[in-house]
This record gives structure tokens, sequence and C-alpha cells, in this order.
């Protein structure tokens, strides 16, 4: 099976199995560094930890040491401790941020840490206790004995046995924390294992490497053979070969030469098509931005129409006011003809008594004369003012109904507005795509005459590099001759 397979893969597997190998030893060194220094680090947080418990502890011991000492020793005329239980070194700890670390390390300590706070609670209260049973001020007083056996008596039944209950607290976060942080042993033993595995996993590789370059230098030495014949049968072909190669190559200078020339004046066409495309470009940037402003100038018209229709609109609703107003004058000189009337009427009765009345009713006579000239007065006054009314009704009449057809005029203005702006929108947005059209169109163009400029470059190092290839074809041939030559020697080493 591994015969049949190419030198080169030959070559891939050896050297990608080697490679895993590496990668192996390398990712499982890696692996253990890094557990090495996370159990160091495991460690040392441990030890710290372990370290402030164990310094809270001999501080509170010395805490109820000089508690003692103030009861005992009448020099001490202060308590020197601290009464708050927040304040004190582990209160400090314990409501900062060191519990929550603590707790991150080692979860298991949640409850101990939990249950501590009250019994160290109770025994900062105690010490106030103290301090407010005895007041160390004058041994003479008569109650400096009784204050002194209170507070000896809170020392002893309070203090002391809350001391005795955070000092086993203390313990059993100890305990804990050793029973689940790694000691230096077991992260020794660790790091030994490590050690012998990337030291057995780099033998392997080492062993397995070996193995693969014998397997691939029997292999070689087998295809070198093979290459070696294939050389020499092959040398006699290659120089037939580069007879018939010098011959094309002359062929092809001609060809480039003609090529060149075509794709010179190709680079000149595709320049003005540049340039034919840059003004097209310009003109339709010039017809969007008329565009643009007969959008303007339209949406100021649909302004100006929709303030008409508002206008006409009042005029129509002022003209129907006008029209009731002018009814309720008619109904009055109505009124008013009805009122001339009947005047009229009761002048032609007084006319009638003042006669009846002879001689002392000339006066009345005269009266009722007047008072009938004043009613036909009244009268004719009233049939002209109600000629007058109808004419402004019909006036009123015909300016409503031009009003309305007026509204309904600017109406359809401001539609065909509409449809025009929306025309005209539309023509900016096909002219907008025109224009980015031709943009591209002119920069296709642009990059069209680069790259022809390009290839023209291009087939003239090619012209010269034919003409290279034709001196060097004939240095070729005398080097075929050379090969085959090192071929026979090489096939006698081997």
């Amino acid at each position: 099976m591994w015969g049949g397979i190419s030198l080169g893969k030959k070559l891939f597997f050896g050297v990608a199995i080697v490679l895993l190998l590496l990668v192996i030893v390398g990712g499982w060194s890696l692996k253990g560094i890094s557990q090495i220094v996370d159990d160091g680090m495991e460690v040392v947080a441990g030890n710290r930890l372990k370290g402030e418990i164990l310094q809270r502890e001999v501080e509170h011991l010395n805490w109820v040491n000089r508690i003692n000492a103030f009861i005992t020793n009448r020099q001490i005329k202060e308590i020197d401790v601290q009464l708050d239980h927040t304040k004190c070194g582990f209160g400090k700890w314990y409501y900062g941020d060191g519990r929550h670390e603590a707790e991150l390390l080692v979860p298991e300590l949640k409850t101990v840490l939990a249950s501590i706070e009250e019994p160290h609670k109770r025994l900062h209260v105690s010490a106030r206790k103290i301090k407010e049973a005895y007041k160390n001020t004058d041994p003479n007083l008569p109650g400096f004995l009784a204050g002194r056996e209170e507070a000896e008596t809170i020392l002893a039944t309070e203090t002391q046995t809350q001391l005795a209950a955070v000092k086993q607290h203390f313990h059993e976060l100890v305990s804990i924390t050793s029973q689940k942080i790694l000691t230096e042993k077991q992260m020794l033993t660790n790091a030994t294992d490590t050690k012998t595995v990337v030291i057995t996993v780099s033998i392997l590789a080492i062993i397995l490497g070996a193995v693969m370059g014998v397997l691939f230098v029997t292999s070689l030495r087998k295809l070198l053979l093979e290459v070696v014949n294939n050389i020499v049968i092959s040398s006699s072909q290659i120089s037939t070969t580069i007879n018939e190669q010098e011959r094309i190559s002359a062929m092809q200078a001609t060809s480039i030469n003609e090529t060149s020339t075509t794709m010179e004046e190709l680079g000149r066409s595709a320049r003005q098509s540049s340039e034919q495309a840059d003004s097209a470009a310009k003109g339709a940037q010039s017809a969007m931005d008329f565009a643009n402003q007969g959008v303007s100038k339209i949406e100021a018209t649909l302004r100006s129409m929709e303030s008409a229709k508002d206008r006409v609109d009042i005029i129509a609703q002022q003209m129907l006011l006008l029209s009731e107003q002018a009814g309720q004058i008619r109904q009055i000189t109505e009124m008013v003809s009805d009122f001339a009337s009947e005047t009229k009427m009761l002048a032609m009765n007084a006319a009638v008594e003042a006669v009846r009345a002879g001689e002392h009713g000339k006066g009345f006579a005269v009266l009722a004369v007047e008072t009938r000239k004043l009613a036909d007065e009244s009268k004719s006054s009233t049939e002209l003012i109600n000629g007058l009314v109808k004419s402004i009704n019909k006036a009123t009449d015909v300016t409503v109904i031009a009003t309305k057809d007026g509204s309904k005029t600017v109406e359809d203005g401001i539609d065909i507005a509409h449809g025009t702006a929306e025309t005209f929108q539309n023509v900016n947005e096909a002219i907008y795509t025109s224009v980015e059209g031709v943009q591209q169109i002119s920069m296709n163009v642009r990059q069209q005459s680069t790259a022809i400029k390009q290839v023209v470059e291009a087939i003239k190092s090619i012209n010269i590099g034919a003409k290279e290839t034709s001196s060097v074809i004939s240095q070729v041939k005398v080097g075929v001759e050379n090969l085959n030559q090192s071929a026979k020697t090489l096939h006698k080493m081997v």
C-alpha cells in the first residue's frame, strides 16, 4: 500500500504525522503549563486566604486580651478596642470584597461565613456592655467593685463564649479551605505527570519521524532512478521540441507586433469613448438639476393653489352668510311693507273720521293725509329694497355657484399639479439612474483604457521576452545536452 502512494503524498503524510505529534505535544504542554499556573494561583490564593483567617483569629485573641487588661489593670483608663463589628479587621474583610473573593474561590465557605456573622457581632456587643458596666474612673467609689464584677461576668459568660464560637468558625474556614484548595504536594504531582506525558509523546514523535524519514528516503531513491531514466529518454525529445520552438518564437514575435499596433488603436478609441461618456454624464447631471428646479417650482405652485383654494372656500362661506343676511333683510322689508299698508288704511279711516268731525277734525285730516303719504313712501321704499335684495340674492347665488366652480377648478389644478410633480419626480429618478449609469460607463471605459494601456505595455514586454527567448533557446540546446550527460552520470551514482 505504501509503494502505491506518490512521493508528494508520502512527504505530505510524513510531515503531517510529525506535525500532528508536535501539535499534540505543544497542546498538551500548553494545557499542562496552564494547569500548573492555575494550580499555583489556586495554592497561592488558598494560602493567602488561610493566612488571612488565622491573622483575624489572632487579632480577636489580642482584642479579648486588651479587654481583659482593661478590666484587671487599673492603670488603663479607657478600653482600647474596636467596638463596631463592621470596622474591625475581620469586619472590613467580611463586609468588603474579601468575603466575596473567598466565596468565589471556595463556594463551600458560604454557609460557614453566614453563620459566623452573628457570634462575631455579639462578641463586639459584649465589649460595649463591659465598657458600660465597668467605668474605670475612680477606684475608691463604692460601686467600683460591683461594676468590675459585672464586667468580669460579661467577659466570662458572653465574650469568651462568643470568642470560642468565632474561633470554631475560623477553624472550620481553614479546614474547608485546606480540603478544597490544592496543596503544594498535589501541585507538584500534577506537574510531574504533565512532564512525563510530554516527554513520552516527544519520544514517540522522534521515533515516528525517524521511521517516516527512512521510508521517505527509500521511496525517494526509487523515484530518482525512475526520474533519471525518464530524463535520459526525454532529453532527446526536448532537443527536437526546442528546434520547433525556435520556429514558433519567430512567428509569435511577428504576431505580437501586429497585436501591439491593434491594442494601441483600441486604446485611443477607449479614451475617446471615455471623454464622450464624461460629456454625457455632465449633460445628464444638468438635466437632473433642471428637473429638480421644476419639482421645486411645482411644489411652490401647489402651495399657492392650495392657498387660493382656502381663500375661495372662505369667500363661499362669506357669500352664503351674505345670502342669509339678505333673506333676513327681505323679511324685515316685507314686515315694513305690511306695516305701511296697515298705516295707510288707518290714515284713510282717520280722514273719514275727520270729515265726519267737521270743523274740529280739519287738523286731524291734514295729519291723516301726511301719514298716508308717508305710508305710501315707506311702501315704495320697501318695494325698492325688496328689488335690491332680490338682485343681491341672485348675484349671491351666481357668485356661490362660480365660487364652487372655481374651488373645483382649483382642486383639479392641484390634482394636476400633484400628478405633474410626481411625473417630474419620476423623471428626476430616471435621470439620476441615467447619471449613475453614465458615470459607471465612464468609469468602466476609463478602466478599460487603463487596462488596454497595461496590455500594450505587457505585449511590448512579451515582444522583448520573445526576442530574448529566441536567443535563449540556442543556449537551452547546450543545456539539454549537458542535462543528458548529467542524467547518465546520476544514473551511475544511484
